[in-house]
């Protein structure tokens, strides 16, 4: 089969979920002896308009970043003359949309009518946007921040009408797309995200992982990676934690990403007198991201809002380290369906303090309660998040 993806982001460095849903789809597809095309957009890094990337053949348009209405104009106009050039080279039997920019130019094209098209839906992308963004002051400001809201919505809900079947990763966004766009369940498929079983792994010596990190060994690790933005709830994670410190000294975490919000955050631990208890890493790269997984004793999953799914949570079980998640969009299906234990009350601070002090407590006192924790939360991976699982069923429904 031949199959065409079509997003707004590239694989060529994989940053954050979208980009591993995509690439792992692709790479999988194109091993399983798909020929597979990524049709995206071409970033201000990028230094040439195609490559080859693990059996995926990236081809990129350009754009006009200097004002919303030229990005716009540039992504229908380039991103239309992409797709038709690709179709005659290539001949494409389905199409596989991940987001609303790439897959407004391609849906607008006649010739796309005629293919299978999927429609992937990660989260909704004017929620996205408006979570990411403040709405700036003054009356124009408001309005150019709501047109964007608008416009984005408009976007999607024009290519979840013209395709044939809508994917997504979670019971939560499919009803989050009913509420927005009035989709009907019969058209949505529901296909979990997956964990690479083979490269996140458990830990053969965890301290060994921690020195080589330069952690701390005699400390009770906690861990998140997280793009540092509002949504992400770290705000009140390190409110909470300061006060779990205070019940738990050995108490030590480890925050992975990058953000509008790092220094922010940074004066937030600062103030709470934390700078001894939590440390930033930055961007973690995707060949040390395993590492930092399995040397965690938990992982954190703060989120606020607008959780589609959340391949950290099942990257960490797999790594088999427990994880410790706030009750919002697709962590409650997955940590729901295995332990309730670790999901918080809620998202607030007070919350995420009681857990976590409760918890890491136990888990100090009490080793082996921990070790057998872990031991499940590896055998969940393998049972319910393998990637084999999740291509399988995207190759049912882009053959009808």
């Amino acid at each position: 089969m031949n199959v065409l993806l079509v997003s707004d982001v590239s694989i060529s460095k994989v940053i954050g979920g979208a980009e591993r849903v995509i690439y792992e789809q692709g790479t999988r597809l194109a091993k399983r002896g798909h020929r597979v095309v990524h049709l995206t957009r071409m970033a201000p890094e990028h230094r040439t308009s195609a490559a080859g990337i693990h059996g995926v053949l990236e081809y990129r348009y350009p754009v006009d970043w200097r004002t919303p209405i030229a990005f716009l104009s540039a992504t229908l106009r380039n991103g239309g003359r992409l797709f038709e050039k690709l179709e005659r080279k290539f001949g494409f039997d389905a199409i596989v949309f991940h987001q609303p920019f790439s897959a407004t130019a391609v849906c607008a094209r006649p010739s796309a009518g005629k293919k299978r098209m999927v429609y992937t839906c990660h989260s909704l992308a004017f929620e996205e946007y408006a979570s990411r963004n403040l709405e700036p002051p003054g009356i124009p400001g408001k309005l150019g921040f709501r047109s964007h809201i608008l416009f984005r919505k408009w976007m999607e809900r024009y290519c979840l009408g013209r395709a044939d079947r809508i994917c997504v990763l979670s019971e939560f966004t499919k009803e989050k797309l009913r509420i927005a766009h009035g989709v009907k369940s019969e058209k949505v498929t529901v296909i979990p995200g997956g964990v690479d079983l083979k490269r996140f792994r458990p830990a053969f010596d965890r301290k060994a992982i921690r020195r080589s990190l330069g952690f701390p060994t005699d400390r009770f690790v906690l861990l998140t990676v997280r793009n540092l933005v509002p949504r992400m709830g770290l705000e009140n994670l390190l409110t909470g934690f300061s006060k779990a410190v205070c019940a738990v000294p050995e108490l030590f975490l480890v925050i992975g990403g990058q953000g509008p919000l790092r220094r922010k955050l940074s004066k937030t631990v600062d103030a709470l007198g934390l700078s001894e208890h939590v440390r930033f890493v930055g961007f973690i790269p995707e060949p040390r991201l395993a590492d930092y997984y399995a040397m965690a004793d938990l992982f954190i999953l703060p989120t606020r809002e607008l959780e589609g799914f959340g391949l950290v949570t099942v990257e960490s079980l797999a790594c088999a380290t427990p994880v410790l998640g706030t009750p919002v969009g697709g962590t409650s299906e997955i940590l729901g369906d295995f332990e309730p234990e670790l999901l918080f009350d809620n998202i607030s601070a007070d919350a995420m303090a009681s857990k976590i002090s409760v918890l890491c407590a136990k888990f100090i006192n009490e080793p082996s309660s921990l070790e057998s924790l872990s031991r499940r939360c590896r055998q969940y991976a393998e049972d319910r998040y393998s990637w084999d699982d999740n291509i399988r069923a995207l190759e049912k429904l882009l053959a009808g």
